[in-house]
């Protein structure tokens, strides 16, 4: 069989708000995301016998590593902000789980939300570009569960492997500066910061040695439906990329203010997920 067009790996979630229960995960969003634009998708992924298999696009090959329970986040909000906590985790994502004819595929994302992704995976993928959303990698569960931040412990493997990352505000507390030599390597990289928008800069061309054809091949499978301004990290970039990750200044997309930003954004969504499943108004995944 030929490999799929886009492979996203990381757990399927069940998110549950009060009395609410929705499925999510970053690696069903994006896998969802890339079926609705056109791309055949695969989903390698762990979940229970409980999550709805039916969300899931038919289209979509899910490959699932066989787990007692699947991942379940429970979230409530506090004047601090949102407090999540893990009460079941499906089973981790290793090299060997990976189908050998799927290590051809031209884009992979790595999207773990509670460290189940094994980040030597992305060494497998050596002929297509690989993204990360590294989330789950920069936070721990807590023996009760609760999830907070955490130093991300030896990235440099992954560093060397991929050519695009994503991270979130909230997630990288601490690590700022760190964070900024992160996207100083990476040829795309992007930080999200939830009502101030996002930054999304690049390295300089050339940089790290990358092939250029990976890099074309990230830029131009999605060129045409997300168009944004591909900026080098340098003087004001690095310095609005720290204020950002700190809390201040206004976040930036495509050199758009963050209002214009949120409504693309939402317009894209509205596109490419519809059906049952829908984001999390405040997706921990």
């Amino acid at each position: 069989m030929s490999a799929p067009d886009f492979v996203a790996i990381g757990h399927v979630t069940l998110d549950r708000f009060g009395e609410s229960t929705r499925p999510g995960g970053s690696a069903l969003y994006a896998a969802v995301t890339a079926h609705r634009l056109g791309l055949s998708v695969g989903l390698l992924t762990s979940h229970g016998d409980e999550f709805p298999l039916d969300v899931v696009p038919s289209k979509i090959e899910v490959v699932s590593v066989p787990a007692a329970d699947t991942t379940l986040f429970e979230h409530r909000h506090e004047p601090g902000g949102r407090v999540s906590h893990v009460r079941a985790a499906a089973a981790p994502l290793t090299m060997a789980d990976v189908p050998e004819d799927w290590r051809e595929a031209s884009l992979t994302l790595l999207a773990p939300v509670v460290d189940e992704v094994d980040p030597m995976i992305a060494t497998l993928f050596t002929d297509g570009a690989v993204g990360a959303a590294a989330q789950g990698w920069v936070r721990q569960v807590k023996p009760d569960g609760l999830v907070v931040p955490r130093p991300w412990r030896s990235p440099e493997r992954l560093l060397q492997s991929v050519q695009a990352l994503f991270l979130s505000r909230e997630d990288i507390r601490g690590q700022e500066t760190e964070v900024v030599e992160w996207f100083q390597r990476m040829p795309v990289g992007v930080l999200t910061a939830d009502r101030d928008g996002a930054l999304r800069g690049s390295a300089a061309a050339g940089a790290r040695g990358r092939p250029d054809r990976r890099r074309r091949r990230l830029r131009g499978r999605f060129s045409h439906s997300v168009p944004a301004r591909r900026r080098p990290l340098a003087g004001r970039g690095r310095r609005g990329l720290r204020r950002l990750a700190r809390g201040g200044g206004r976040g930036m997309v495509g050199g758009r203010r963050p209002r214009c930003a949120r409504r693309r954004a939402q317009r894209l969504s509205a596109r490419s997920v519809n059906g049952s499943l829908r984001p999390s108004p405040h997706p921990s995944s």
